[in-house]
């Protein structure tokens, strides 16, 4: 798995744009090896970059030059699929659910009549993941600032278990009173975790071992990801690939 070897990664550095299209590139390389991620729904950029379609933005809810070149480079994947606890995908390759992105702080991906959108996001913001179970910001990134603001499926499991966890008291109608990070230390984090098994592409979830909800069968099934399929080293691709719906059905218990 040599290919999956981290990039050289400053602490508090500025923003490198081809740092994060590097480490999202891999991040999805790693996800279709496991099977979670269908190669087909993932549409890489040309040369030139992807040519979005940006007639929908008004000059409220425009993005800063540094998010649309960004954009041009990710890789877009064309379709709701779930990628990390709690975080799933979202296609800016649709002018209309890119102009949506706009309004991180949404609680629908349709908009209604009867309720008022919240202010669109700075123009640096940009959102990067979608809750995998309603339309809650997971995972923002800010070019200005080089973070990233999370809710991602462990803190959401942390505060589950402590209801009066006292740095939780602000809202979380907001994603900017999400925990921030330093962006390219949290994405290397998530490829790490999938590289060590801690998270789990399976079915059609992405299960954490620190997820108390199926904490037994999750263990389990990190065994026989490691042990019986060797990931990630020599890693039996096809034969995971084919079983791991009926494990999926396993840890839920169906």
């Amino acid at each position: 798995m040599d290919n999956y070897a981290p990039p050289d990664v400053e602490p508090e550095s500025l923003y490198d744009e081809s740092l994060i299209v590097d480490l999202i590139s891999r991040l999805y390389n790693m996800l279709i090896e496991l099977g979670a991620l269908e190669e087909s729904l993932v549409v890489w950029p040309s040369t030139g970059g992807h040519a979005l379609d940006l007639s929908h933005l008004t000059e409220e809810t425009s993005m800063d030059s540094r998010v649309v070149s960004l954009l041009r480079r990710l890789p877009i994947v064309r379709n709701y699929v779930v990628v990390a606890p709690g975080m799933a995908t979202f296609d800016y390759s649709n002018p209309s659910y890119l102009k949506l992105s706009r309004y991180i702080d949404r609680f629908s991906t349709t908009p209604t009549s009867e309720r008022i959108e919240p202010s669109p996001a700075p123009g640096t913001a940009l959102l990067l993941f979608e809750g995998h179970d309603d339309a809650y910001p997971r995972l923002v990134l800010d070019v200005d600032d080089n973070t990233i603001r999370y809710f991602d499926g462990e803190l959401e499991t942390q505060i589950s278990r402590d209801l009066d966890n006292g740095r939780w008291s602000a809202s979380v109608n907001s994603y900017v009173n999400y925990p921030a990070e330093y962006a390219p230390l949290y994405l290397q984090r998530m490829i790490d975790k999938l590289l060590e098994a801690s998270w789990i592409p399976c079915g059609f979830a992405v299960f954490s071992l620190s997820d108390y909800h199926f904490e037994p069968g999750v263990i389990e099934l990190q065994r026989e990801l490691v042990e019986d399929y060797d990931w990630p080293h020599t890693f039996y691709r096809d034969a995971w690939t084919n079983d791991s719906s009926g494990y999926f059905d396993r840890v839920m218990g169906i």
